[in-house]
């Protein structure tokens, strides 16, 4: 049976770009290089979701019951598909 864990989108996005997050970003994705060599930057959430290194307990869409760490942050290895609901 294939484990998915529902993530709230707005929640995430609130997480994730913070202050810190916003001022490395650019570098972080190599916004400039990639602009300059194919005049493209292109990134998805589910793909910032795909690379996140953690998620926080409270991002979870209403109604899921995440399996936590002992960080008490979301087991990301336990799921199969982790998603925006």
């Amino acid at each position: 049976m294939t484990k998915t864990l529902l993530i709230d989108k707005q929640s995430f996005i609130d997480w994730y770009f913070d202050h810190d997050i916003c001022k490395e970003f650019f570098d972080r994705h190599d916004i400039l290089e990639s602009l300059t060599n194919s005049g493209v930057f292109t990134v998805t959430l589910q793909h910032i979701l795909d690379n996140v290194g953690y998620l926080p307990a409270d991002i979870v869409a209403e109604g899921q019951e995440p399996m936590l760490n002992d960080n008490d942050e979301i087991d990301m290895a336990l799921y199969d598909i982790i998603t925006f609901k």
